[in-house]
């Protein structure tokens, strides 16, 4: 919970979901050569592009993205998951109730990137 530049606060996905109504900050995220302002794509390691989100989930929620959320990103215990969505790497990807991100779990200790945007004011 404490990933994010002062001012910014680890996202959820519905702030997220509609990435054509946000700014991306070119200074603070990560950045690959052909993402212009926008954020990179879904590339895998070693610099994966998913990033951790919030789920809006109960504390203790397991289970598949949307639900897995690291005991509300209280733990990095390996036994337990966390959600993370990317922006796809084809335009082939099938529709999905997240559409345009794909989504995914992984372990809670992988120090994977995290996705935040500006909090509100």
């Amino acid at each position: 919970m404490t990933a994010c530049a002062a001012g910014f606060h680890m996202a959820s996905l519905w702030e997220i979901i509609d990435p054509s109504s946000l700014q991306y900050d070119t200074q603070l995220g990560f950045t690959a050569a052909d993402s212009g302002e926008r954020p990179p794509n879904l590339i895998f390691a070693p610099s994966f592009t998913v990033g951790w989100i919030r789920t809006g989930n109960q504390a203790n929620a397991a289970g598949g993205p949307g639900a897995a959320n690291c005991s509300a990103w209280t733990t990095n215990s390996t036994s337990a998951d966390g959600s993370e969505v990317a922006l796809p790497n084809s335009w082939l990807a099938d529709s999905q109730t997240t559409t345009p991100w794909v989504n995914t779990t992984f372990s809670c200790n992988n120090p994977n990137r995290v996705w935040c945007v500006e909090d509100y004011k």
